[in-house]
């Protein structure tokens, strides 16, 4: 859905630059401050959104030669993984040649001289770094082409020939387009690349094992020549065989693995290859659909300029362009494959019949690269607006906001309008509601799905949903000060006690309890394990019997804008929420709860910045060995092992029951969630206790993995664990249909708060799942801002003014901040899987969890029990 709880798979932008949002921010970055003027990494545009029609003309032309943002919005609705920001080499430093050398000079150091490396390993590592080159040539290609394409409309936009003006502006939206495919080309490359560097990393990491096996023979060889009676001659021979052994199982692994990796490497990149061509084919069609409207007939000197008849005409091929764009599917089939295929299907497109041969994605197809991209698909948010009326748009105080046509009824005011239903919309709702001095506000809840789903919520005892949260217990503070916590359904509640953590490669162990500590006297629980389902469902149960609050359900936001100075109020600068049935709400604080590609925080004109890690979290549901809570239901343990690919962990929940979070590498989700529920349940199994090697192993065979561990927890020689609570009880069975994944990335709203805007949960910030603490994090924001808005209604202040809400953006913008640092880095720190880092992280480990002060500091903090640090 488009505004509520849950991220829709489709984004919306409310764009201001054409140019994609990773390249200003690496500019940034790389100055240290933010410009307000041009800069040559980022072209700014002056024409704008293609997403319907003109419904009218201005007079006025627009000018922003040092604005920041474009003088109207340009709107795309694109795959939210093609536009997602990542940093590879060079990127945080606004990429180039020399943040490259940076880069490579520093993991030299880490690997030795290139010339050291397997020659294998050598000949992969060039053609990594060539493909490099190329991924940035298309950027390159992309930034040039959309340079191109602003400066077309910028220059169209000053001639006094009508026609030359609309086409230019037409052509450029074409162009930038045809950039934007060069730049997704270009992710696509990088993608195809990481799956050489796996081979690459891997090759070399045989390599030791050959030179062992190769030392060992040439000894061998030197004392039966020399010293035919060692008695080392045994010892080696042994040693030998132990080698040969380790090494067949290595150049298995090997083999296995590039065969893999070299088939999805330059699969991804041929079918991007063909999904570029394909649109870039659309959009030159088009483009020349728009040539057609140029009339070439000469004028005679002195007479004036003909008058053009062609705007409808060229919104019309450029809308057509949309529906093509956005109607196009891939065909992963082969051709021989296509060959044999019946006869195809018809589909309709701008009038006219084509055939349409869509095959489903193979299972082993994951991420971005397989999924069609819209990109110009026309959302629901926003109106066309021409550019000739951009300087109305310029004169409100966020200029990528449109403004909303004067309705002849009263308009419908709000002293709250939240979009999204979800934890934090919910929750927000709930605290107003329950405070005396914030309950007289006239509040609405504008939520896309139907809430009456939620209303009936309810699974029998032995199911869970996969998607669960960890709630510390100042969120359970919170949710209780409300009398939200007691309307969960507390059958469906765990809390435990203790955590155990370790590293997956070295072994080292910090242990979370509250023994011996004041915390102990309070019930010894570190978080409660709940159903988000189950929160959404208590928190509107006591929002209902709260009342006085307008529920739009079910309700589709068509547009976000701005509204007008009337004879009887200014309402110019309050957000106005348009629904689809013709209902506009009025705001004088718009809250977006509505996730991490918040429409509110679109509309607002606040960007946020981050990175996508290249990881999947895999959700399941899992039933334990044996019934833990009947041993002891008072005492349950929390468990995670974080492994080079990424960490994985186990929760409790009532019963013989557990939720798990795995985060791991796309092509790793992919096979974890083809697998048969057995193999699924192994690879659980074996994550907890093999080796990282083991696991690697495990990875690469596409069934079976069941045999495979059972074979080797009867062989392999395992640590025994260093008590008795150190390991999760074994998984016996997964529960159906509840293996899951979502991409894992970061996001930072550049700014809680707007003119009558505020954002909380998902739309203000997104972290890595390692730590639990994404809805707490959005808890927190509620609080706060509950209680800002309290004090401002106390204090007689007008709630939605930037003023009243900046002690929100104070209190919650640098804690989260801090948050998503820490597990930025954590995250980065233990996906290293060698080299001098792994026993100095080890070393941290293990003091943290001798010395008891600071590791219950560090609880506390997480807990939200401790002092503020900012």
């Amino acid at each position: 859905m488009c505004f509520g709880a849950e991220p829709s798979k489709t984004k919306y932008y409310y764009r201001e630059e054409i140019v994609p949002p990773r390249r200003s921010h690496h500019h940034h970055h790389h100055h240290g401050h933010h410009h307000h003027g041009h800069h040559h990494h980022s072209p700014r545009s002056s024409y704008v959104s293609v997403s319907s029609h003109r419904s009218h003309h201005g007079h006025h032309s627009s000018h922003h030669h040092h604005s920041p943002r474009a003088s109207g919005p340009v709107i795309y609705q694109r795959s939210s993984e093609t536009t997602s920001r990542r940093y590879r080499s060079g990127a945080q430093n606004g990429g180039g040649a020399h943040a490259n050398r940076n880069r490579g000079g520093f993991l030299k150091s880490l690997r030795g001289p290139l010339n050291n490396q397997p020659e294998l390993s050598r000949r992969l590592y060039k053609l990594i770094k060539s493909e490099n080159t190329l991924v940035g040539a298309h950027e390159t290609a992309g930034r040039e082409r959309i340079s191109i394409a602003t400066q077309l409309s910028e220059w169209g936009e000053r001639t006094p020939d009508p026609a030359v003006a609309d086409l230019s502006d037409k052509l450029g939206v074409v162009l930038a387009e045809v950039g934007e495919q060069e730049d997704a080309y270009a992710h696509a490359i990088e993608d195809s690349r990481s799956m050489l560097k796996h081979i690459r990393n891997t090759e070399r990491s045989v390599q030791p094992s050959r030179e062992s096996r190769g030392k060992l023979v040439d000894e061998i060889a030197r004392l039966k020549s020399k010293e035919p009676q060692s008695a080392r001659l045994v010892i080696l021979e042994q040693e030998l065989v132990r080698a040969e052994a380790e090494n067949l199982v290595a150049e298995a692994q090997l083999f296995n693995m590039t065969r893999k990796s070299l088939k999805a490497a330059y699969e991804a990149e041929f079918l991007a290859t063909i999904e570029r061509a394909e649109k870039q084919i659309i959009l030159a069609r088009h483009g020349r659909r728009l040539l057609e409207l140029l009339d070439e007939e000469a004028v005679v000197p002195g007479a004036a300029i003909p008058e053009y008849h062609g705007a409808a005409d060229s919104r019309q091929i450029v809308c057509d362009c949309e529906d093509d764009l956005g109607n196009w599917r891939p065909d992963y089939r082969l051709e021989s494959e296509q060959a044999a295929s019946s006869t195809p299907a018809m589909s309709e497109t701008n009038g006219s019949k084509k055939e349409a041969t869509v095959a489903p994605v193979p299972a082993t197809t994951t991420g971005r690269l397989f999924q069609p991209v819209a990109m110009l698909s026309r959302p629901s948010t926003t109106r066309y607006i021409c550019r000739r009326c951009n300087d109305v748009v310029k004169r409100s105080r966020t200029a990528a906001r449109s403004y909303a046509s004067s309705a002849g009824a009263k308009p419908d005011i709000y002293d709250v309008v939240c979009v999204g239903g979800g934890p934090a919309g919910l929750s927000l709702l709930t605290a107003l509601r329950a405070n005396p001095a914030t309950a007289g506000l006239r509040i609405a809840l504008v939520e896309a799905q139907d809430l009456s789903k939620l209303r009936n919520w309810s699974l029998p005892p032995n199911r869970y949903s996969n998607r669960c949260s960890s709630l510390t217990p100042s969120s359970a503070h919170f949710l209780d000060s409300i009398g939200a916590w007691s309307r969960l359904d507390w059958q469906r509640v765990q809390a435990y006690q203790e955590m155990q953590v370790w590293d997956g490669v070295t072994g080292a162990r910090i242990e979370f309890d509250w023994a011996g500590t004041a915390e102990a006297a309070r019930g010894n629980t570190i978080a409660y394990m709940v159903e988000n389902l189950n929160l959404t469902s208590g928190l509107l149960r006591r929002l209902e019997e709260l009342g006085g609050v307008d529920v739009f359900d079910n309700a589709r936001v068509e547009d976000i804008a701005l509204g007008k100075d009337t004879e009887d109020m200014d309402l110019s600068e309050w957000p106005v929420v348009s629904l689809a049935g013709g209902r506009q709400l009025f705001a004088r604080l718009l809250v977006g709860a509505d996730g991490a590609n918040s429409p509110v925080r679109s509309f607002a004109g606040i960007d946020a910045k981050g990175w996508d890690y290249g990881r999947h979290g895999v959700v399941a549901t899992l039933r334990l060995e044996d019934d833990v809570a009947a041993h002891d239901s008072m005492y349950r343990v929390a468990y995670q092992r974080f492994l080079p690919s990424g960490p994985i962990a186990s929760l409790p929940m009532p019963g013989n029951y557990s939720t798990l979070v795995w985060s791991t590498t796309p092509a790793y989700a992919a096979l974890l969630k083809s697998l048969s529920p057995a193999d699924f349940t192994a690879m659980v199994n074996a994550a907890f206790r093999l080796s990282p090697v083991d696991l690697e192993y495990m990875h690469t065979i596409p069934s079976g993995q069941a045999d495979e561990l059972a074979w080797r927890l009867q062989h392999a020689t395992i640590d025994a664990p260093p008590s008795p609570r150190a390991l999760p009880a074994p998984v016996v069975e997964v529960q159906e249909g509840s293996v899951a994944s979502f991409p894992l990335r970061m996001r930072h709203a550049d700014t809680y708060i707007g003119e009558r805007v505020a954002l909380v949960g998902d739309a203000a910030h997104t972290v890595h799942p390692l730590a639990g603490q994404g809805l707490n994090a959005g808890q927190g924001d509620v609080e706060s801002l509950s209680r800002t808005i309290a004090e401002a209604v106390a204090h007689g202040q007008d709630l939605g003014t930037r003023m009243s809400l900046e002690p929100y953006e104070a209190e919650r913008y640098v804690a989260n901040h801090v948050i998503l640092g820490v597990c930025d880095k954590l995250h980065k720190l233990y996906s290293v899987g060698s080299g001098p880092l792994v026993p100095l992280r080890s070393l941290g480990l293990n003091a943290v969890n001798a010395a008891k002060p600071l590791k219950n500091f560090f609880m506390n903090q997480a807990a939200g029990n401790g002092f503020k640090l900012f």
